[in-house]
């Protein structure tokens, strides 16, 4: 008993030899189709994005505050949204006005009567000016006592409210500018 006796009866015969490398090799073949699988997979998958913790990076662009020029770009986008439904309801006031006043003329026309929707007088009453009103009250008066004159004062009552609830009403049907979220925060 030397030390190489014992070396030469550890090392092994040609056919351990072989059986040893055919394991190994066939080890490595599973560990290639294994590796060429997980690729494979890997790459069909769609990619996942993994959530930010702001908390850890405040930095990355799904963190950071909305910037100045953020909120400028869509007061604009918001601005020109409002500017183009405005322009919209203008053309549609606008037709509307004008199919109104194409069928008040043929009504006059049909009457015989013709009135200018400029004008202040209304049933031969200028409504603008004080002394002619008076004066078709008193008109009133005489013919059909305080129930013709209750009456006419109503009916123009009811006409100058209709007139200034069009004039006052276009503000809401065009809408309003809000301010951007940053200057709302300061006021």
């Amino acid at each position: 008993g030397s030390h190489f006796g014992k070396m030469a009866t550890t090392i092994p015969g040609n056919a351990e030899r072989s059986a040893r490398r055919a394991a190994a090799a066939s080890i490595m073949l599973v560990a290639a189709v294994a590796v060429v699988v997980f690729v494979g997979a890997a790459e069909r998958q769609r990619s996942v994005e993994l959530e930010v913790d702001c908390s850890v990076s405040p930095w990355s662009p799904g963190c950071r505050p909305p910037s100045m020029m953020d909120m400028i770009n869509a007061a604009e986008h918001k601005a020109q949204s409002n500017a183009d439904a405005q322009a919209k309801v203008k053309a549609e006031m606008l037709k509307a006005q004008n199919k109104h006043a194409a069928e008040l003329r043929l009504q006059n026309k049909a009457d015989g009567t013709t009135q200018d929707l400029a004008s202040t007088k209304y049933n031969g009453v200028d409504i603008a000016s004080p002394d002619s009103v008076k004066d078709s009250f008193h008109r009133s008066l005489l013919k059909g006592g305080r129930a013709a004159v209750e009456a006419k004062a109503r009916k123009l009552r009811d006409q100058i409210l209709a007139d200034s609830g069009t004039l006052m009403d276009y503000g809401d049907k065009v809408g309003k500018i809000s301010s951007p979220a940053g200057l709302a925060k300061l006021s």
